[in-house]
């Protein structure tokens, strides 16, 4: 059994309003109201203290992507980018009935750079907490109280 993989893109403002929403497996096709554009999404991962930095979106160089770029990282607006999973069955052309949420990162669209032939949006993450050394504290009846008793 094959599994596929998909990415969506919401891209919105400060007032919630969808400007982009695209995916990149069914070409033709609007799936969830996303719109299909070729577009590549860099990994969701996170170090060990659990801080996302950040995301890179490649786009074709057209456009409508590189009026996109510059008005959200001139606005601020925001960006999120959804990995889902699925079973690729006969016929990849129709998306399936499910579809598994494996990862998403939200952060604040920063920058991009500009190739001949694509275009990189730089997504930075907003999650990345001021101080990340937390003392070490054993449990005692003084924090968390009596343990229960079976």
């Amino acid at each position: 059994m094959a599994v596929g993989i998909a990415q969506f893109l919401r891209i919105y403002d400060a007032n919630a309003t969808d400007r982009v929403l695209w995916q990149n497996y069914w070409p033709g096709q609007f799936v969830n109201d996303h719109a299909y554009m070729p577009f590549v999404g860099g990994a969701i991962a996170a170090n060990q203290t659990g801080i996302q930095e950040k995301i890179s979106i490649q786009l074709p160089a057209t456009p409508l992507a590189f009026d996109l770029v510059q008005a959200a990282a001139a606005s601020g607006w925001l960006a999120e980018m959804s990995v889902y999973q699925f079973t690729i069955t006969t016929a990849t052309t129709t998306p399936p009935g499910s579809k598994t949420l494996t990862g998403r990162f939200t952060g604040e669209v920063i920058g991009g750079s500009m190739s001949l032939s694509t275009i990189t949006i730089n997504v930075g993450s907003a999650l990345t907490p001021i101080g990340i050394d937390v003392p070490v504290q054993k449990f005692s009846t003084g924090l968390v109280g009596a343990p229960p008793k079976l």
